[in-house]
C-alpha cells in the first residue's frame, strides 16, 4: 500500500486504459477459481499501489496486517478484461484501514538468500462488498 498515484505525471494512457467494458473471459475466470487455493483477510496498513505490468497488465500491491498480527505483501492481477475505470474503482476503496478478502495462493522468492512469500490475490473483496476476479 505504497502511495504512488501521483496523477499529475501519470503515464500516457494505454491500450488497457482505452478499450471498451468486454465480458469476463470463462477460461480465466476457471484458471483463476483454480488457483483460489487459500483466502487471507487483511487489514490494509499502507495505501495500495497502482502498477502496470511490463506486458501492459494492470496490477495492485497490497501491504496488510492479518488479525494476529502477521503482515502480508500481496498482488492482485486485474484480468484483461478490466478497464482502467474498473481498476481505479477498486484501487478508489483502498485506503488503509479498510478490511480485504483476498482469495489466491502463496508465491515465495529468495532475495539476498531471504525467501519471502506474496499473496497472490485471483479475488478480491474490499470489506463486504462484491468480489472482483
Amino acid at each position: 500500500m505504497i502511495v504512488s498515484a501521483n496523477l499529475e505525471s501519470s503515464p500516457p494512457q494505454s491500450a488497457s486504459a482505452t478499450k471498451t467494458h468486454r465480458p469476463p473471459d470463462r477460461e480465466n475466470l476457471k484458471r483463476r477459481r483454480e488457483w483460489s487455493r487459500k483466502s487471507v483477510t487483511v487489514m490494509l496498513t499502507l495505501e495500495a499501489e497502482f502498477r502496470h505490468t511490463l506486458s501492459g497488465g494492470q496490477c495492485l500491491h497490497l501491504r496488510g496486517a492479518q488479525a494476529d498480527g502477521k503482515t502480508v505483501a500481496a498482488t492482485w492481477y486485474a484480468p484483461e478484461h478490466f478497464t482502467r475505470r474498473q481498476v481505479d474503482a477498486i484501487f478508489d476503496q483502498l485506503t488503509q484501514g479498510v478490511r480485504l478478502t483476498l482469495d489466491g495462493y502463496w508465491s515465495a522468492a529468495t532475495f539476498n538468500d531471504t525467501k519471502r512469500f506474496t499473496f497472490v490475490a485471483q479475488f478480491i473483496r474490499v470489506g463486504d462488498g462484491q468480489c472482483q476476479p
